[in-house]
């Protein structure tokens, strides 16, 4: 009888811990992470402060070829994100183009994990160019140059 308990309960935790790796992983756009490509950036008419942001998550952002790699720490096993811009150039004591990073659905788990996601700055690249404008991330103090 033993052994019949001992082999359930081995069974038993072997389909836990497939269900906790099965789990639903980050969504970029609605699509899972997919770090070979740039992910589009969505351009919206809204006023990006009034959006959900995600703030103390996005803790670097560089540049690389035309795609803007932001490191971010997520919940871990799900969740799903965009980038976001108006599309529009701020003249303030510099120009900027302004981003925003939101959750359209929030992770809900709470084993925090640091990933790199990727967006394609190539439609916006002449804008921001053509107004020496850098890339600004709302909510963050992240603030980048494009360069050639």
């Amino acid at each position: 009888m033993n052994h019949k308990k001992t082999t359930v309960l081995t069974l038993l935790f072997i389909c836990i811990s497939l269900f906790n790796f099965a789990q639903v992983s980050l969504h970029v756009n609605g699509k899972p992470l997919d770090n070979h490509r740039c992910v589009d950036i969505r351009t919206t008419n809204q006023n990006l402060d009034s959006i959900q942001q995600i703030r103390k998550d996005i803790l670097d952002a560089i540049i690389i070829d035309d795609c803007l790699e932001l490191k971010i720490i997520y919940g871990g096993c799900n969740g799903n994100i965009e980038l976001i811009t108006d599309g529009k150039i701020k003249k303030s004591s510099k120009s900027k183009l302004n981003f925003n990073l939101n959750w359209i659905e929030a992770a809900t788990c709470k084993a925090l994990m640091q990933i790199y996601v990727t967006f394609d700055l190539a439609p916006y690249k002449k804008l921001i160019q053509d107004n020496n404008a850098v890339i600004s991330i709302i909510g963050t103090d992240i603030e980048i140059k494009y360069k050639d």
